[in-house]
């Protein structure tokens, strides 16, 4: 049976255990590449939990294993680094029977380039934007963003298959000459019941009434372009408004540059930072929140606005990426726009709208459940399996997630 190796610069998180760990490459993930051979193997950098494995996800060693690769996230590793690298990477294509690359990744453009060069068969699945994520970090990455969106351009026009986690924004800006769909990488089962009501419930009964509304984004705090300072930066201007807001940040990464900026806007004792959480406990947050906002600055098709919205939380979004084809066009604004952010939260404020938001988002979620992407993937899978003649597993798609 064919063995899969999935690549991305990661990284993977190895524990003071030994056992490999994830945020965002979980079993689950590892489990949609079973679909494809018996064994899987992942290709990224590797980092150390120094700390507490608290909200890292353990991947099973079971039909899988993992090989680091050396860094290559700046000028000066790239340089120092790239023979090792391209060895390494060389090495993980040639025993691998069917190559799965994720980009953006230059690890990935690697492998993509080793795929050809040996005759392996192949898959892209591209996940967001080089341009938007360059051009939105800082001077430097100004000026290298038109490279590398050129970069990715070629690779994703030039792949004979392709997944887009969006419907539209990608394929328009990196078209495919190859076989393609859309299918989004979030990880939504069927929503529990009374999820729905008991967010009604919630905004109907005034909870947290004479209280602050509890603004919430699941991100790294760490990575400029997820744009949470947008929000910090406005929560003066909500207050002068009459708005009391608190502003909770969920997701790993040291919070130090957000943390200068709320002192810096005398906000501090309304920002809160939770950290990285397990999914079950980011479910659990957001349950006890009222108004989703994801200000990104680069995206594809965020899963964590599918995630919020499938809690039945208002959401209002940048006019970023896969974002607008989520949301209702009133509940986008400019990326970057404080005003904007402003004009488009004071629209979900009053309850009538949470509640028909509430409504209207929990009712789309529904469209990314696992047992209809789940199907999708199988699909497009089956038909890239039996194109290059090679058998196709038939996993049940009730055990991918568990």
């Amino acid at each position: 049976m064919p063995k899969v190796l999935f690549v991305h610069n990661g990284p993977l998180f190895r524990g003071p255990d030994g056992q490999m760990y994830g945020t965002h490459f979980t079993e689950t993930v590892k489990e949609r590449y079973l679909l494809l051979g018996e064994h899987v193997t992942f290709l990224m950098r590797e980092a150390a939990i120094d700390r507490s494995t608290e909200g890292f996800s353990p991947i099973s060693p079971r039909n899988f294993d993992f090989v680091a690769v050396p860094d290559l996230m700046s000028p000066a590793k790239r340089i120092l680094n790239h023979a090792e690298a391209m060895r390494t990477v060389e090495a993980a294509v040639r025993q691998a029977d069917v190559v799965v690359a994720r980009i953006p990744s230059l690890t990935s453009r690697l492998a993509v380039r080793w795929a050809r060069k040996l005759g392996k068969p192949y898959m892209i699945e591209c996940v967001a934007c080089n341009w938007d994520a360059l051009w939105n970090h800082n001077w430097k990455g100004k000026l290298t963003a038109p490279w590398y969106f050129l970069m990715q351009r070629w690779v994703v026009r030039d792949s004979p298959y392709v997944v887009y986690v969006t419907e539209e924004f990608l394929q328009r800006r990196y078209p495919t000459r190859g076989r393609q769909v859309a299918i989004s990488d979030v990880q939504l089962r069927s929503a529990a019941a009374g999820v729905l009501e008991q967010r009604l419930q919630r905004i109907r009964s005034g909870a947290g009434a004479g209280q602050p509304l509890k603004l919430v984004t699941v991100a790294d705090v760490a990575v400029p372009y997820k744009g949470q300072s947008d929000v910090i930066a406005a929560l003066p201007a909500l207050a002068r408004d009459g708005l009391r807001v608190e502003y909770h940040l969920i997701g790993g990464g040291d919070p130090a540059r957000l943390q200068a900026l709320a002192r810096r806007h005398h906000v501090e004792e309304r920002v809160t930072f939770h950290g990285t959480k397990r999914h079950e406990e980011v479910f659990q947050l957001l349950d006890d929140m009222d108004i989703y906002v994801q200000p990104s600055r680069q995206e594809g098709l965020p899963r964590a606005v599918i995630e919020a919205m499938s809690r039945a939380l208002p959401v209002v979004g940048a006019r970023t990426g896969g974002i607008p084809e989520l949301l209702g066009r009133e509940r986008v604004f400019k990326t970057g726009s404080g005003r904007g952010f402003i004009d488009a939260f004071k629209g979900v404020v009053p309850p009538a709208a949470k509640e028909a938001d509430a409504r209207r988002n929990f009712t789309r979620a529904m469209d990314f459940r696992e047992e209809i992407l789940g199907a999708r993937r199988q699909a497009f899978y089956a038909e890239f399996m039996s194109d290059h003649g090679l058998a196709h597993q038939k996993h049940s798609l009730d055990t991918l997630g568990h």
